[in-house]
């Protein structure tokens, strides 16, 4: 089935067999399993379930309606829907509820089935065309074949291809029958959806379905809604343990009451904890304070020290900082004194090798447009010689291309327009250095005009330095005519190297270029005469009786066999698709008259949800039973350790009144230092006080032998259990070693 689109967001599943009754229960089933195992601590209980029927198509009342009691629930309800279609029909549900409402479009028209229906059946028909072009395109490949004839006013040439897929493709697209829908394919449908109530008050869920547009037949549509209610279980566990801890508070303070009023009335003082909590509380906040006291004034006496301490720091470090900064400033003076004679000496080698640098330059200039004149020459001798050898053999008969005379024409403007170019470049170049020149020379002027300013105040200086610089400038002038000569020798190598080298790759186009041709022109004639000689083969084979289309005739009838098969196969499907949809239909109205017969002889469709319920209900009496026993154990525990302490305390009172006194407070162990063990293997017992009935005494500690091999001594403890020391006595523990069983 092709997914309908909602107004409001349904689940569908394509039903491949079977009726509404054996999946309703399915369904169910199915949407429990998937709430309970995708959030645990959901529990999901059916509260209710109904089916209606549409009747005969009347235009006066919905074609289907249905309602549900919805009780009032402190836990999320979901209101779930099932529409089941026998053919296609659109429908327009409202549901109304007591805390949601929504309505929508379900299904589609006849008629827009029927247009979906039949463009998937053009589209399989397209397909299958497709399918046969392709195979007998993989048996029988395309087939292409050309020509070309060149004389001397031009050349021709033809190109022919044969498909056979294509032809096949197209030859299966007209034969196919058109496409139409199989009887018996109305339509049928399935929708399912959802409706979250949440927390609601109880009323009842309304569902009306109504044909959009109403002239429809909806006879036979059946609606199947199914309340359930989502139950948080760890919240309401958590309600009632809450529940049960304040009546156990309730009941503990009714009963501190009671125990206060007793002591009372023997006498006790109820507010002697609160005092002595009272007076250690003061005592706590008075040593809290001293501490506080001292730990300021430590505080104090730390940040003094400190800010002395940062004092000294500061002015030592003010001191030092002062004389770096003294030396940075002679430093900078005297850098500044060298920097200014270095630029003076730069500025002065700049302007040498600015006038070498020119002059050499311009050598390299006049040089390079002397090899650019002579390159241009000798193109041009080479174009007048290539001329003279065309012109030659045209008068020897032979007939160049005109392709060839067009690219050369293309290259001789070319060149021209390269050479006007270089020269144009040249002249722009030569003005250029002209103005380079004036601007140079303005320059010098300036700077002379400068330097003769300032010649009065570097006098003194340049006297005491003359002869280094001359030195240093004689050095530099030999290294610069080295490097000058070394230059020079390398721009030669270079320009041999890259005229040999354009020389060499020249000679190898034209011979690639020559062999091209040669290996064009062998192809050629082998074409020609593999033509020749397949058609004169045809020409015997069909004088000898032989059928050149015998294999297109073959493949012809095998393609028509396959299409005949792939024809039958396409009509037994149809068939079985037409005998399936009338049993589903047969399926349905017996299962509609089942339903009918059986209801009308008194069957109880809700038969089912009121077992559910007598089964929830006694569930629930159970579990509320084992509840009450466990609070009442609870409760009777509670109730005789309380008088099992009262007791205790009544007996502990009457015993002051007779005179007894507390056991005072054990004193603390002195320190022992064991001695050297007497033999080997011996256990050193350190030494404890016991209580003799009448004070404590003082047990010294001894050493004696383990009882048995693996045994250690484990000291005695002294052990509060609810108010009460209790002394548990050292003993030996034999410890075993080895896997757990």
């Amino acid at each position: 089935m092709h997914p309908q689109i909602f107004s409001e967001p349904v689940r569908r599943r394509r039903e491949q067999s079977g009726g509404f009754a054996r999946t309703a229960p399915l369904v169910a089933v199915t949407v429990v399993a998937a709430v309970t195992g995708c959030a645990a601590p959901l529990q999901t209980q059916i509260v209710g379930q109904t089916t209606a029927v549409a009747a005969m198509p009347g235009f006066a009342a919905p074609a289907v309606a249905a309602e549900i009691p919805v009780p009032e629930s402190h836990s999320a309800q979901v209101l779930r829907y099932v529409v089941a279609t026998p053919r296609a029909v659109q429908l327009h549900y409202q549901v109304t509820c007591p805390s949601a409402e929504r309505e929508g479009t379900i299904g589609e028209t006849f008629d827009s089935y029927r247009t979906r229906r039949l463009a998937e059946l053009e589209r399989e028909r397209q397909a299958q065309a497709r399918l046969i072009g392709s195979i007998v395109g993989a048996v029988a490949p395309p087939v292409s074949g050309g020509a070309a004839v060149a004389g001397p006013g031009g050349s021709a040439s033809v190109n022919a291809e044969v498909n056979a897929g294509a032809a096949a493709t197209d030859v299966a697209r007209a034969n196919l029958p058109p496409p139409s829908l199989p009887p018996g394919d109305t339509g049928a449908a399935i929708a399912r959806g959802t409706v979250e109530l949440g927390a609601s008050a109880a009323g009842r869920c309304a569902f009306t379905l109504v044909t959009d547009p109403i002239a429809q037949d909806a006879t036979g549509t059946q609606l199947f809604l199914e309340l359930v209610r989502l139950v948080d279980v760890e919240a309401e566990e958590r309600a009632r343990v809450a529940a049960i801890r304040a009546e156990q508070d309730k009941n503990a303070r009714a009963l501190r009451i009671w125990m206060l009023g007793s002591l009372q009335r023997l006498g006790a003082d109820p507010l002697a904890r609160a005092r002595a909590r009272a007076l250690a509380q003061a005592q706590a906040e008075e040593e809290n304070r001293r501490r506080q006291a001292a730990a300021d004034e430590e505080n104090r006496k730390r940040q003094a020290a400190a800010a002395e301490e940062n004092r000294k720091r500061q002015a030592a470090a003010d001191e030092e900082n002062r004389k770096r900064q003294a030396a940075a400033a002679e430093e900078n003076r005297k850098r500044q004194a060298a920097q200014a004679r270095a630029d003076q000496e730069r500025w002065q080698r700049e302007q040498e090798q600015l006038a070498k640098d020119n002059a050499a330059r311009a050598k390299v200039e006049r040089e390079a447009a002397e090899r650019r004149t002579q390159e241009g020459r000798a193109r041009q001798a080479a174009i007048a010689l290539r001329w003279q050898i065309w012109a030659r053999l045209q008068r020897l008969g032979a007939d160049p291309l005109a392709r060839d005379r067009v690219r050369l024409a293309a290259e001789a403007r070319a060149a021209e327009e390269n050479r006007r170019r270089q020269a144009a470049a040249d002249e722009e170049n030569r003005r250029r250095q002209a103005a380079e020149q004036r601007a140079e020379q303005e320059r010098a002027k300036a700077d002379r005009e400068r330097l003769a300013r300032e010649e009065a105040d570097r006098q003194i200086r340049l006297a005491r330095e003359e002869g280094d610089r001359q030195t240093r400038l004689a050095k530099e002038e030999a290294d610069r005519k080295i490097w000058l000569a070394a230059e020079e020798a390398r721009l030669k190598a270079d320009f041999e190297a890259r005229t040999r080298t354009e020389r060499e790759a020249a000679e190898r186009r034209a011979k690639v270029e020559g062999e091209a041709a040669e290996r064009r022109a062998r192809e050629w004639r082998a074409r020609q005469a593999s033509f020749s000689l397949r058609w004169q083969l045809v020409a015997r084979l069909q004088r000898q009786g032989a059928d050149p289309l015998n294999r297109q005739r073959l493949e012809e009838a095998r393609i028509a066999a396959r299409e005949a098969e792939q024809r039958r196969q396409y009509e037994a499907r149809a068939k079985r698709e037409l005998d399936a949809a009338v049993a589903r239909r047969a399926a349905f109205d017996l299962r509609f008259r089942m339903v009918g017969r059986l209801t009308a002889a008194g069957a109880d469709p809700d038969f089912r949800r009121k077992r559910d319920e007598a089964m929830f209900r006694e569930m629930d009496a159970e579990a509320r039973g084992l509840e009450t026993a466990r609070v009442e154990a609870a409760e009777r525990v509670r109730w005789e350790t309380q008088a099992a302490i009262d007791l205790r305390v009544l007996a502990k009172l009457r015993l002051r009144q007779l005179g007894a006194v507390d056991r005072p407070t054990c004193p603390a162990p002195p320190v022992e230092t064991p001695p050297p063990a007497p033999f080997a293997g011996a256990t050193w017992i350190a030494g404890r006080y016991d209580w003799n009935g009448i004070a404590w005494a003082w047990a010294s500690g001894h050493y004696e032998h383990p009882p048995e091999a693996g045994a250690v001594w484990v000291p005695p403890a002294n052990i509060a259990v609810s108010g009460t020391l209790v002394v548990r006595p050292g003993r030996w523990v034999r410890l075993t070693i080895g896997a757990p069983r």
